[in-house]
C-alpha cells in the first residue's frame, strides 16, 4: 500500500541479515588476483582444531542465511504485487555500476593495478556476476509476475508438490552433489520463492504459531550446526572429508531455508514502525554492493590481512577477523550514506531524462513484433 510504513521488525531482521553477509565475506580466504603470498589466507575447506579458526569457519557459514532472508523476505511482498517497474530495475543496474565504476577509480588512484580482464569486470558487475545476489534478484524480479500466475493458477496441492518435489531435487540432492540438476543460483531463488509462496498463502497457522516457528528455527540451527561440526569432527578422522568443511555452505541447504522461513515468520509476528531502523534497513542493498565489491574482497582485504600476519600474527585472528568485520560494516554503511545523498542523486536524475525515450523506444519495438504474423 503506497505511503504505508514498512515493519521494522522485518527491517531488523535485514540488518541482522546484513550482519551475517558481512561476516561472511570479512573471512580472508584467498583471491584469484593476489597470490604472490598465501600464509596470511585461511583456507575455509580445511577442518581444523584450532577454536579461533572453527569459531571463525562457523560465523562464515550465516553468510548464505542472510542471502535467503532477503529473499524471503523480497519474495513475501513481491507475491502480492505482479508489476515489473522498469525504472527500479534500471536503477538497481546503475547503483551497481556506478559503485564498481567508483571503486575502480579510487584503487587505481590509490596506486593499484589491475589485469585487463578484472578492470573489465567492473564496468559490468551484473553482466560479471560480480555481485552475484543483486543479478539473481534482478532475474528473479522481472520474471516474479509469471510465478505469481503460476502459483494462482494451480491448486494447493500441485504447489504443494512442486515445492516437495523442488526441495529434494535442489536442497537434497543437488545439495549432495552441487551443480546437478542443472542447477544455478536463479533455480535456487525461483525454489525459495515458490516455498514462500505455499507458507504465505496456505501456512497461516503455522506462520502465527510461536511454538512452530522457534522450534523450526532451533532445527534449522541446529542441523546447520551439526553438519559442520559433525564434518570437521569427521575430517580430523578421515582424510576424504578434511577438506569439505564448507561443503555444506550452499544457497539451498535445507536448515539454511527453515532458519530464513522460521525467522521471517518470527518478525512478521510483531508489527512495529521506528524510523531509523527503517532507515538503516534501506541502506541494506547498498551495502551489500559497496562491502562486498570484487576489488575489496580480492586486493583490499588480503592486503590488510597480510600486514596483520606479518607484523602481529594469528595468534588473535579471531579477533582481527571480527575488527575487520565491524570496520567492513561501518565502512559500507559510511560510503552508503555518503553514495544516496551525492552521487546517487545524480544518477537518477540522468535515468529520469533518459528514460522516457527508451521506454518510447521500447513500446514502438515492442509494438512492430506484435504485428508480426
Amino acid at each position: 500500500m503506497a505511503g504505508k510504513e514498512r515493519n521494522s521488525s522485518v527491517e531488523l531482521l535485514k540488518l541482522i541479515a546484513i550482519v551475517f553477509i558481512v561476516l561472511h565475506h570479512a573471512m580472508p580466504t584467498a583471491s584469484a588476483y593476489s597470490m604472490e603470498f598465501t600464509a596470511h589466507y585461511i583456507d575455509p575447506n580445511q577442518c581444523v582444531t584450532d577454536i579461533q579458526r572453527l569459531i571463525m569457519l562457523l560465523l562464515r557459514y550465516p553468510g548464505q542465511v542472510g542471502n535467503l532472508i532477503f529473499l524471503t523476505a523480497s519474495a513475501w511482498f513481491l507475491l502480492d504485487n505482479d508489476r515489473v517497474d522498469p525504472k527500479k530495475a534500471i536503477r538497481l543496474v546503475a547503483d551497481t555500476f556506478t559503485v564498481s565504476v567508483l571503486f575502480l577509480g579510487a584503487f587505481l588512484l590509490a596506486g593499484y593495478r589491475f589485469s585487463l580482464g578484472e578492470t573489465a569486470m567492473q564496468f559490468i558487475p551484473v553482466w560479471a556476476h560480480a555481485n552475484w545476489y543483486v543479478t539473481c534478484y534482478l532475474l528473479l524480479y522481472l520474471i516474479h509476475p509469471m510465478l505469481n500466475a503460476a502459483v494462482r493458477a494451480i491448486s494447493r496441492r500441485s504447489l504443494l508438490v512442486t515445492v516437495l518435489t523442488a526441495a529434494v531435487i535442489y536442497s537434497g540432492l543437488q545439495v549432495l552433489r552441487p551443480a546437478s540438476y542443472y542447477y544455478s543460483n536463479l533455480v535456487g531463488f525461483a525454489c525459495v520463492y515458490l516455498m514462500t509462496a505455499y507458507m504465505k498463502l496456505y501456512m497461516p497457522r503455522a506462520r502465527a504459531s510461536l511454538k512452530f516457528n522457534v522450534t523450526a528455527l532451533l532445527i534449522g540451527i541446529g542441523g546447520l550446526a551439526a553438519m559442520v561440526l559433525g564434518t570437521n569432527f569427521l575430517g580430523l578422522k578421515i582424510g576424504w572429508f578434511s577438506d569439505k568443511l564448507t561443503r555444506w555452505n550452499v544457497f539451498m541447504n535445507p536448515f539454511m531455508i527453515v532458519i530464513a522461513l522460521a525467522s521471517l515468520n518470527l518478525a512478521m509476528r510483531r508489527s512495529f514502525v521506528n524510523k531509523k531502523i527503517n532507515y538503516l534497513a534501506g541502506l541494506s542493498l547498498l551495502i551489500y554492493i559497496i562491502h562486498a565489491n570484487r576489488l575489496v574482497h580480492d586486493h583490499l582485504k588480503g592486503d590488510i590481512f597480510k600486514y596483520i600476519y606479518l607484523h602481529f600474527g594469528y595468534g588473535h585472528i579471531l579477533g582481527w577477523y571480527l575488527l575487520f568485520a565491524l570496520a567492513l560494516l561501518a565502512g559500507g554503511l559510511v560510503l552508503a550514506v555518503v553514495y544516496k545523498y551525492t552521487v546517487r542523486k545524480l544518477v537518477y536524475k540522468l535515468i529520469d531524462l533518459v528514460y522516457p525515450r527508451l521506454r518510447a523506444l521500447c513500446a514502438k519495438a515492442v509494438d512492430k513484433l506484435e504485428r508480426v504474423g
